[in-house]
C-alpha cells in the first residue's frame, strides 16, 4: 500500500494541509475518505464487498461497496470514481453518482487512530458488473430490508456473486465500528422498496 498524501483538517473541519497516510494514522490526524453504497434501482438490494485477506485492517470482513482515502488535492467525486475502478471494477458516469452528504466519524482504533470525515455517495445500478481488484475477495448482495434490521438479527443472509451460494454474516464480521450511515444518508434516497 502506497503512503499517499492525504488532506488534513482541523477540528473545525477546515483544510489545513496534507500529510502522508501513515503519519495521519499514527498521529490521529483528521482526514477525509469516500464511501460509496451500491443499490439496485428499486432499492431492494444492497451490494457489499468482502475485504481481501491481504488487507492490513479487517481482512476478510464485510464492508460497504467502496471505501477509500481522498488524496491531497483530489475532489471527493474524483476519489470515489478512482476507488470504484480500483476496488470493484466499476466505471460509472460521474452524473450517475448521488452525493448523499458528509459525516465526521467517531474516532476509533483499528491498529492505528482513525479520525475521518466520510464523503458519502450512492450508485443505483440494475446489474452492476463487478470486477474486483486485489483489495476485494468477493462481492455479495443483501436485501435492504434485512440490512436495516442488522442490529436486531443474529446474522444476515448474503448472496455471493463470485463464490456462489449464501453466506451468513454475523454482526462481528462487519469492518469498522457499528454505524447508522446507511439509515442517515442512503436510505432516504431509496424510498419505498415495496
Amino acid at each position: 500500500m502506497s503512503d499517499e498524501l492525504l488532506n488534513i483538517f482541523n477540528d473545525g473541519l477546515e483544510l489545513i494541509g496534507s500529510a502522508p497516510r501513515s503519519e495521519a494514522h499514527r498521529l490521529g490526524l483528521l482526514h477525509d475518505v469516500v464511501h460509496c453504497w451500491v443499490a439496485d434501482p428499486d432499492g431492494r438490494r444492497l451490494f457489499f464487498q468482502r475485504r481481501a485477506m491481504s488487507k492490513d485492517t479487517y481482512p476478510g470482513y464485510y464492508d460497504l461497496a467502496v471505501g477509500g482515502h481522498i488524496c491531497a488535492g483530489e475532489a471527493p467525486l474524483e476519489a470515489v470514481l478512482r476507488e470504484m475502478r480500483e476496488e470493484i471494477g466499476l466505471s460509472p458516469a460521474p452524473e450517475a453518482l448521488i452525493f448523499a452528504g458528509s459525516e465526521r466519524k467517531p474516532e476509533y482504533y483499528c491498529g492505528h487512530v482513525d479520525r475521518e470525515i466520510a464523503r458519502i455517495f450512492l450508485l443505483r445500478d440494475s446489474s452492476p458488473v463487478f470486477r474486483p481488484g486485489n483489495e476485494v475477495d468477493d462481492m455479495v448482495w443483501i436485501y435492504t430490508d434485512d440490512y436495516v434490521r442488522r442490529f436486531e438479527l443474529p446474522a444476515l443472509t448474503a448472496h455471493s456473486l463470485f463464490a456462489g451460494g449464501e453466506v451468513a454474516i454475523s454482526p462481528g464480521m462487519w469492518a469498522g465500528p457499528p454505524s447508522h450511515e446507511f439509515e442517515d444518508f442512503i436510505l432516504p434516497f431509496l424510498g419505498s422498496r415495496k
